[in-house]
């Protein structure tokens, strides 16, 4: 009886800390806030959570909407110092681990699929599956 009652004890310890996991990520959900770039190149973006944009870098805004703010250049030129805008668009999961996203900039419009690789509480990174820039 003592064994039993040792198997059910440790059965139910398992259920309980099971059950107490955190939440898988999902990417509709997950990636909702204000994100600084860790790291980008046109094949990954590195992203990490951030409370609000430091108007001296660049970043991306996903809103429970569908719709974005995305901070980067306001101009053609990459070299410092560099001078940053707010830019609008869209986002939208396309599957359980791709964004489309669509947003302005300074030359048109451009748009991304961005593939989750990885994700914790506070950063994300994504394989850049597909970039297009549309020039006005």
């Amino acid at each position: 009886m003592k064994y039993v009652n040792m198997v059910v004890l440790i059965l139910l310890c398992l259920v309980v800390l099971e059950s107490a996991k955190a939440p898988d990520f999902t990417l509709k959900e997950g990636v909702v806030g204000s994100w600084k770039y860790d790291g980008y190149s046109l094949d990954t973006v590195k992203l990490v959570r951030v409370p609000y944009f430091n108007r001296d870098n660049k970043g991306i805004k996903f809103k429970t909407d569908g719709s974005l703010v995305k901070r980067q250049n306001s101009g053609w030129c990459g070299t410092p110092p560099i001078t940053y805008a707010n830019y609008n668009g869209t986002w939208k999961v396309t599957s359980d681990s791709t964004l489309h996203i669509n947003h302005d900039y300074w030359g048109g419009t451009m748009q991304m699929d961005w593939k989750l690789v990885s994700s914790t509480e506070n950063s994300i990174v994504f394989v850049v599956t597909h970039h297009e820039t549309i020039k006005e």
